[in-house]
């Protein structure tokens, strides 16, 4: 088993945002299940070279190094189906894509979308928030383009414009 630090900057990822911070028994289910999960999974017949990671306690981040195998569609639904057993089991919410982090004052803020458009419109949210993005591709996005300002983010739009 690899662990996800070890994966090349190139490899492959998907980052889950969670509705809540992990509890220390949650965060060592996800990585005790995810290491397990990781380890054997596998697209078509071939072994991929994995790995899983918790960051900031509530995204959970699964890569993949596509320089030997790449994961396909079948593979990919092994891992939401996966996720969806931590849900359950855990009664917490990764695959709603409803789910904003961002921080204000080096303080991580989890809401839903619509809480958070509407704090945005009450003024609420400090317009030097960033926001983290969830869309990365590669593991090295985690270190260059994991967070945005909110006046560039897709909230913008969004913002109070103070006279």
């Amino acid at each position: 088993m690899i662990k996800f630090k070890y994966l090349s900057q190139n490899a492959r990822i998907w980052v889950y945002t969670s509705n809540r911070l992990f509890s220390d028994h949650e965060r060592d289910t996800i990585l005790t299940q995810g290491q397990a999960f990781v380890s054997t999974w596998s697209a078509h017949g071939d072994k991929l070279k994995a790995a899983i990671d918790i960051l900031d306690n509530c995204f959970l981040v699964i890569g993949v190094d596509q320089d030997e195998t790449s994961a396909s569609g079948c593979s990919i639904d092994a891992s939401i189906i996966f996720l969806q057993g931590l849900e359950v089991e855990l009664d917490l919410s990764l695959l709603d894509w409803n789910n904003i982090a961002f921080s204000e004052k080096n303080h991580i803020r989890l809401m839903k979308r619509a809480d958070f458009e509407n704090a945005l419109k009450d003024d609420s949210i400090d317009a030097d928030a960033l926001i983290y993005q969830t869309n990365l591709k590669l593991k090295s996005d985690l270190q260059t383009k994991r967070t945005v300002p909110l006046s560039e983010s897709n909230f913008k739009n969004l913002l109070i414009v103070k006279s």
